[in-house]
C-alpha cells in the first residue's frame, strides 16, 4: 500500500520513506518501510516471515536477522516495544502483525505541498525543545552530516552565505503513482539553467543540489554544505492531463518562506509553465536579493514529448551498451518532434561521441559525422548556450583542434565562462590536455565552488593537482570524491588510479587497484588483473604488456593504460609505442610520464596531437620548450 496512511497516531508516508507525528518526523530505510507497507496490507492479520521475504526481497537470499533488524528499526522509529507492543506484535515462529488501527489518508491535490513542507517542518522540529524523537533525529543527522563533511574538502560546514546565492533542490514527485520523476527532475534542471543566467546570482550546479532528495534533510545544513543562502523547493503532481506544480523559495537562515506559489497547468502546456515559474521566481529574487533581470535560456524545448524523451535519455546515459542505444533512439525522436530543441541536439552529439567509448570495437559504427552534424545544428539554434559551448569545447578537444578551442573561448559570453560548472569543467579538461596544470587548477576549483558535490569535477581537479605537482592533494581529493558516490563509478577509479601510480605509494596503488577490479565491468578490465598479480614482478609485467600490445587491435582505452603501466614498470619504449598508436594527451603530464617525456621520440607523439603547433602560437606549457625554430624538448 504505497499511499499515505495513518497507523495509530503516526502518519506513514511510504513514498518519502518517513513517518510523522505532530512536528516529529523520522526517516526510515526503504527496506524497513517496505516491511511496514506489507504489514499494513494485512490490516491487522498476521503476515508470515515467508510472505515478508517474498514481498520485500523477491528472488534474494536473506537471513532472518535482516528481517529482525527491519522490525527493530520500525519499533525504534515508532517508539514501540517488543514486550508491550502498541504497533507491531511478534507472533513467535510465524511472523508479525500490526495492532494499531490503520486508516488511509484522504487524497488531496495538496499532497505535493505536504512533501515540500517536510524539510521546513523538520528544521522547526529540531529547534523545538522537549521533543525526544525530534532530538534523536537531529543528533543522527548531525553525526551523519559531520561524517560526510569531514571527508569533503569543498563542502565543509560554514556560516550561511550572505551573497546572492541559491540552490534548486530536486522537486518531489507527488503524483499518485509516483511515476513522474522525470518531470520533477526535468523541471528543476530547467529552472537551474534559467536562473544560472541571472547576473549577480550564484546558482549551484545540478549534480550537487540533486543530492538532496530526502525530505528529512535540514535546509540549514544543505545551505551550509552548498555555500548558499536560499533554497528553491518544489513538487510536481500529475493526474491524467492535469499538472500541479508547487514551489517555495526558502531563506535557510530563518527557515521561513520568502515566496511560494502553486501553478496549475495542462500537461501539454508544461513547457510554457516552466517559463512562468522562472519569471515568478525572478520577481521574488529581485525583491529579496535585488538581482538583475532574467536572461533567456537558448535552445530549450517547445514540445512536451520531446522534453520527456530528452529527460529519459539522460537517465540512461552510461548505464549499459543497450541503454546507450536506447538513449540515442530517444534523442533522435526528440529532435524529430522538436527540430529547434538545441539542447536535445547537443545531447545527441554527446551520445554519438561516447559511442566508441561505450562499444569500443564491439559495434562497428562510425558516429563521427552524425555527431558533428548534430553539434552544428545546436550551434545554429543556440550559439550562446553554455551547454552548446561546453559541447563545442569537447568536440574541438576530440579532434585535437586546440587553437580553435581557444578562439571559441575568446568569443564566448564571459558569464558562461565563469558561472556555468559544465563550461568550466570542459575548459579545465582542455587545459589539462594542453599541459597547463596551474591554470586547470584555478578553473576547476571555481567549477567545484559552483557544483561542490559533483564527482567528475572533483576527480578532474584531482588530476589537475597531480600534473601541477600537488600529488598529496590529488590523492586526498580522490578519496573524498570516491566516498560521495554509491555505488561509485569505475571511471572515476581509473582517473584516480593515475594519481596512485604516480605517487609510487604501494598502499595507495593497491587500494585503487582493488577498487578498479571490484567496480569495473569485466569486459573493460584489459590488463589490470594481470598487472595486479605482478605489481612486484616488473620483468614479467613488461612481458605481458608487450605481448598484449602486439596481439590486440588498437583500442584507445587499452593503449592508454598500456602506456601508463609501461611507464610505471620502466618500459618507456613500450609507452611511446602505445602513445604513437593511439595518441592521447590527457595522461602525458603526470609525474609517472617524466621519463617518457624525455624519450627522443616523444616529440612525434606531441606532433601527432597537434600540440607543438598550438604551443608555438599560444605559448608553451611548463613541461616543454622550443629548441630552435623546429625542434622542442620536454621534461
Amino acid at each position: 500500500m504505497r499511499g499515505d496512511y495513518r497507523l495509530g497516531d503516526w502518519t506513514i508516508r511510504p513514498s518519502l520513506d518517513q513517518v510523522e507525528r505532530g512536528e516529529e518526523m523520522v526517516h526510515i530505510k526503504p527496506k524497513a518501510m517496505a516491511v511496514l507497507d506489507r504489514l499494513a496490507e494485512g490490516h491487522g492479520e498476521v503476515v508470515t516471515r515467508d510472505e515478508l521475504f517474498e514481498a520485500v526481497w523477491p528472488a534474494a537470499v536473506v537471513s532472518d536477522a535482516t528481517l529482525t533488524q527491519c522490525i527493530a528499526e520500525l519499533r525504534h522509529a515508532l517508539g514501540d516495544s517488543a514486550q508491550s507492543p502498541s504497533f507491531i506484535e511478534t507472533i513467535p515462529k510465524v511472523g508479525f502483525r500490526l495492532v494499531a488501527p490503520i486508516a488511509p489518508l484522504p487524497s488531496s491535490d495538496d499532497a505535493g505541498n505536504v512533501a515540500v513542507e517536510a524539510r521546513t517542518q523538520a528544521a522547526r522540529a529540531r529547534r523545538r525543545p522537549g521533543a525526544p524523537a525530534a532530538a534523536l533525529v537531529l543528533i543522527t543527522l548531525i553525526l551523519v552530516t559531520a561524517w560526510h563533511l569531514d571527508g569533503w574538502k569543498s563542502a565543509e560546514t560554514r556560516p550561511l552565505s550572505d551573497e546572492k546565492s541559491l540552490a534548486v533542490l530536486p522537486f518531489v514527485d507527488a503524483s499518485p503513482g509516483r511515476d513522474q520523476g522525470w518531470i520533477a527532475d526535468g523541471l528543476a534542471a530547467e529552472l537551474i539553467a534559467h536562473l544560472a543566467r541571472i547576473p549577480d546570482l550564484k546558482v549551484i550546479g545540478q549534480a550537487s543540489s540533486f543530492r538532496y532528495r530526502e525530505a528529512s534533510d535540514d535546509p540549514r545544513l544543505i545551505a551550509e554544505t552548498l555555500g548558499v543562502r536560499y533554497l528553491l523547493e518544489g513538487s510536481v503532481r500529475r493526474s491524467g492531463q492535469h499538472v500541479r506544480i508547487t514551489t517555495r523559495l526558502l531563506d535557510a537562515a530563518s527557515g521561513f518562506n520568502v515566496w511560494s506559489e502553486v501553478f496549475d497547468s495542462d500537461y501539454a502546456d508544461l513547457i510554457a509553465v516552466q517559463d512562468e515559474i522562472a519569471e515568478s521566481i525572478l520577481i521574488a529574487l529581485s525583491i529579496s536579493l535585488k538581482v538583475g533581470e532574467l536572461a533567456q535560456v537558448d535552445g530549450g524545448p517547445s514540445v512536451v514529448k520531446a522534453f520527456e524523451a530528452y529527460q529519459r535519455a539522460w537517465d540512461l546515459f552510461l548505464r549499459s551498451t543497450e541503454s546507450h542505444l536506447e538513449g540515442i533512439h530517444l534523442l533522435e525522436q526528440a529532435v524529430d518532434w522538436d527540430p529547434d530543441y538545441a539542447l536535445a541536439w547537443v545531447a545527441l552529439a554527446t551520445f554519438y561521441d561516447f559511442g566508441p567509448r561505450i562499444f569500443e570495437d564491439t559495434l562497428p559504427v562510425d558516429w563521427t559525422e552524425p555527431a558533428e552534424a548534430a553539434l552544428r545544428k545546436a550551434r545554429e539554434l543556440a550559439p550562446n548556450s553554455p551547454i552548446v559551448l561546453a559541447a563545442s569545447i569537447d568536440a574541438h578537444m576530440t579532434r585535437h583542434e586546440w587553437s580553435a578551442c581557444d578562439r571559441l573561448l575568446a568569443r564566448a559570453d564571459p558569464r558562461s565562462l565563469e558561472l556555468h560548472p559544465t563550461v568550466l569543467f570542459s575548459r579545465g579538461l582542455a587545459l589539462i590536455k594542453t599541459g597547463r596544470g596551474s591554470e586547470a587548477v584555478a578553473v576547476l576549483e571555481r567549477a567545484q565552488m559552483l557544483d561542490p558535490l559533483r564527482v567528475d569535477i572533483a576527480t578532474q581537479l584531482a588530476h589537475a593537482y597531480l600534473i601541477n605537482g600537488q600529488a598529496e592533494d590529488s590523492l586526498d581529493l580522490c578519496e573524498r570524491a570516491w566516498s560521495l558516490e554509491e555505488p561509485p563509478h569505475w571511471m572515476n577509479a581509473l582517473i584516480c588510479f593515475e594519481s596512485a601510480l604516480s605517487s609510487t605509494d604501494r598502499n595507495a596503488i593497491a587500494l585503487w587497484l582493488e577498487r578498479i577490479l571490484k567496480h569495473t565491468p569485466e569486459g573493460r578490465l584489459g590488463v589490470f588483473p594481470d598487472m595486479a598479480e605482478r605489481l612486484d614482478e616488473p620483468l614479467a609485467a613488461r612481458a605481458i604488456l608487450r605481448a598484449a600490445f602486439e596481439r590486440d587491435m588498437p583500442v584507445i582505452s587499452a593503449d592508454y593504460w598500456t602506456a601508463n603501466w609501461a611507464a610505471y614498470f620502466g618500459d618507456t619504449d613500450l609507452a611511446i609505442d602505445a602513445l604513437l598508436r593511439t595518441p592521447d594527451s590527457y595522461g602525458l603530464w603526470n609525474p609517472l610520464m617524466a621519463e617518457v617525456r624525455r624519450h627522443p621520440v616523444f616529440r612525434r607523439v606531441v606532433g601527432k596531437l597537434g600540440l607543438d603547433a598550438y604551443w608555438r602560437e599560444y605559448g608553451w606549457p611548463p613541461f616543454c620548450r622550443p629548441v630552435g625554430t623546429l625542434d622542442m624538448q620536454c621534461e
